[in-house]
């Protein structure tokens, strides 16, 4: 399976805590699996936070892939 962007998938460990995934996970009996499409100089959650409209495309049709 391809990727949404034409790149190979790259998977990293970062982020900050969001606790409500474990409960998630422990209730449903299910992984959970978080996909992040924007880029470090996004600002995300800053004041001045923005987001190019090509990688909010791309993580649409990676969503809609990934349920696929």
């Amino acid at each position: 399976m391809g990727s949404s962007s034409g790149r190979a998938p790259v998977c990293v460990r970062a982020g900050g805590p969001i606790p409500v995934v474990a409960s998630f996970e422990s209730i449903r009996g299910l992984p959970i699996v978080l996909l992040g499409f924007t880029q470090p100089n996004d600002n995300a959650h800053a004041p001045n936070e923005w987001m190019d409209l090509n990688n909010y495309e791309t993580g649409i049709r990676a969503i809609a892939r990934t349920w696929d």
